[in-house]
């Protein structure tokens, strides 16, 4: 994915499931890593579950790697994989500090990538999609 953006500069979005098993985490990781590394803006990431602790995971992560902070969104239909917090409960409760201060907020998925696809100019996001 990274050799494809140095050629052609463009921001990411990042949508994931995060939370019924740690894949995602690692991702999330080396992400973060590259897009610093090669200067190339995130967007925003989407967790496609409904979720809470997930998307205050995605927060953790960025939070430890010192990323900036974006946009966070989230399925906004209820129990979808809601209950699958393996380990992002914990991570949530530990590591997010807007989770912890109650401050943390992600939006509808929708209304996600409207936000954040409606002013961008053609051909300058890339989608990326694990799971």
């Amino acid at each position: 994915m990274f050799e494809s953006l140095k050629m052609k500069k463009r921001s990411i979005i990042l949508d994931t499931d995060i939370g019924p098993d740690c894949d995602d985490v690692g991702a999330l990781a080396v992400m973060f890593f590259y897009a610093q590394k090669l200067g190339i803006p995130v967007l925003g990431v989407n967790n496609c579950t409904s979720n809470p602790y997930g998307t205050a995971t995605i927060d953790a992560i960025r939070e430890h790697c010192k990323y900036p902070e974006f946009t966070i969104g989230a399925y906004s239909k209820p129990d979808f994989y809601a209950d699958h917090d393996r380990y992002n409960k914990y991570i949530a409760e530990t590591y997010s500090t807007k989770y912890k201060n109650g401050t943390f907020k992600s939006i509808p998925h929708v209304d996600f990538y409207r936000s954040l696809l409606a002013n961008a100019e053609d051909d300058s996001v890339i989608l990326v999609t694990i799971g």
